[in-house]
This record gives C-alpha cells, sequence and structure tokens, in this order.
C-alpha cells in the first residue's frame, strides 16, 4: 500500500522514519485496512533509505530536531492528527542534549495542538529500584522526557519498546552470544538462567503496538502500552541453537567475570554464522 492523499485521512508525522521503530511504524500504518496520510521526518532525506519512503507515497520533511531550531519542528507538526516521536539515545551520547530534544518535541506538538503524542518512552531504573541504579541513563532520559510530557498537558501515549531481539546478533557486547574455542556459542549475564525479559523484533513489532494505538478504542489517548513477550534466557539460547543449527548455551556469571567481558566495550562484534543463517531462515 501506499500512503494516501485523502484530505479526510489522518495526518500522521513519524521522527525518526528510517529508523527502526520510525520505519516499524510507518510499515504498519501502510498496511492498515485504514488509511493514513504519513509524513516521515529524517535529517537526510537524499539518502537511499528516505527515497524508498517517497517511492511508498509518503512526504518527506528534512528537518534537525535540536535546540535552537524550536520553529521548524513546530511547523512541521502543524494539522497533524498525531506524532510518533523518539530519541536516539546513541546518537550522539550526549544525555542533557537528549532530553532537551525530547522536551523541544512535546513542546512543539503541544504549540501545533497536536492531537496524540505517541511517545517511545523508557521507565526509570532509579525509580523501579527505589534508587539503588540510579546511573542509566538511557532509561533515565526517556524518564525525564516523560515526566515532561505528562506534565505539559499534550494528550499521549506510550508505547515502550522491548528489547531488540537484534541485540543478540550486533551489540555492545551485552547480549551477543560469543564464539568459544569449540565452536559452540555461549551468552553470558549476571542473571540467573530462568529469568525473564522482555523481547520483540523491532522492526516488524513496534509499529503495530503503534498502529494498536491509533485503532484500538480500548487503547488510545492516555495508555501505556509495553511491548514484546516474556522470554527466559534459557528459552533465549534453546531459540537461537534450534534456529542456527549452532550450539548455543547460557551461562550466570559473577560481577567481576562480567565486567571482564567489556574491557574492549565499543568494539561492536558480529556473529557471522548466526546472523546468515537467521536471515537465510
Amino acid at each position: 500500500m501506499v500512503s494516501s492523499n485523502s484530505p479526510t485521512a489522518p495526518l500522521i508525522i513519524i521522527i525518526g522514519i528510517t529508523g527502526s521503530q520510525g520505519s516499524s511504524v510507518a510499515r504498519a500504518l501502510l498496511a492498515s485496512s485504514k488509511p493514513y496520510r504519513l509524513v516521515g521526518v529524517t535529517r537526510d532525506a537524499s539518502k537511499p533509505a528516505s527515497k524508498a519512503w517517497i517511492e511508498k507515497g509518503l512526504t518527506l520533511k528534512e528537518l534537525t530536531v535540536a535546540v535552537g531550531n524550536e520553529e521548524a519542528v513546530k511547523k512541521a507538526f502543524g494539522g497533524a492528527d498525531a506524532v510518533f516521536a523518539m530519541t536516539d539515545s546513541w546518537a550522539h551520547f550526549d544525555f542533557q542534549r537528549e532530553v532537551a530534544e525530547g522536551k523541544l518535541l512535546v513542546d512543539a506538538a503541544l504549540s501545533a495542538k497536536v492531537k496524540l503524542f505517541i511517545w517511545s518512552a523508557l521507565e526509570s531504573l532509579s525509580d523501579l529500584t527505589g534508587g539503588k541504579y540510579p546511573g542509566c541513563t538511557f532509561y533515565e532520559t526517556k524518564a525525564e522526557i516523560t515526566r515532561y510530557l505528562q506534565a505539559s498537558g499534550q494528550a499521549y501515549a506510550l508505547v515502550q519498546p522491548a528489547c531488540y531481539f537484534s541485540n543478540l546478533l550486533v551489540s555492545l557486547n551485552l547480549y551477543t552470544p560469543r564464539l568459544q574455542p569449540d565452536g559452540t556459542y555461549l551468552l553470558a549475564l549476571p542473571s540467573a538462567p530462568k529469568s525473564t525479559m522482555a523481547w520483540f523484533d523491532a522492526p516488524v513489532d513496534y509499529g503495530l503496538y503503534v498502529r494498536a494505538v491509533l485503532e484500538n478504542p480500548g487503547v488510545g489517548e492516555g495508555a501505556e502500552v509495553l511491548c514484546g513477550s516474556e522470554a527466559s534466557f534459557e528459552e533465549v539460547v534453546e531459540v537461537l541453537s534450534r534456529v542456527t543449527g549452532k550450539t548455543v548455551k547460557y551461562k550466570q556469571v559473577g560481577k567481576d567475570e562480567f565486567f571482564e567481558l567489556f574491557k574492549d566495550l565499543g568494539k561492536v562484534r558480529r556473529n557471522p554464522s548466526l546472523f546468515q543463517r537467521l536471515r537465510a531462515g
């Protein structure tokens, strides 16, 4: 399907149209039985990923969401029925900047009288643990923006992503199974084997949750949607082994051994044999 040209179709602005979440939102809305006018926001409308969306009938707006560019963001949101908004912690690792940009998006939506602001949220780990773990800035920045949104008066819905399955294949070493001398793969974390967390396939799944916010009468404004399905680490390595044909094991490790795994943090590791087999299957 292609984006609707009907002036009566809801106008949806999608921040980060070429990223995992934004592109998933666009695909889900294009696949809907309901018409939508989709406008994607990107920093570079000339790159191939952007042009691919133009071919599907989307309007792309080249826009930098940054402090000092408030008027342009407000103008881009004009007439929107809904805005899907997210911030990218990994783009610059400047967490104060991320909070400022998130607040800018909220302010622009409020000023442009956007009917619904759909925010890719994360909870504060500091709040959840009673202050025991205050330093996970990736979560705390999103939580600070959420608090600002909730106090702003802007109509909103929160759609909280789960852990990406793709983190098992390419990540900052945390969830990536490591090749062992005997040819097997080992996923080593401090968590117990039977402990669970929420997982999902972000490019496929995320947009479906956002579409539910827009189309399901039981969701909508004020909703707090949690994405994904619970799976234990035992289950994760069992599925990886079954799908790839490789032997993937799980091991619970102590703090010192876990930290030793991160001595080369910053070097992105890939497991080509796992990745290629999953893609081929």
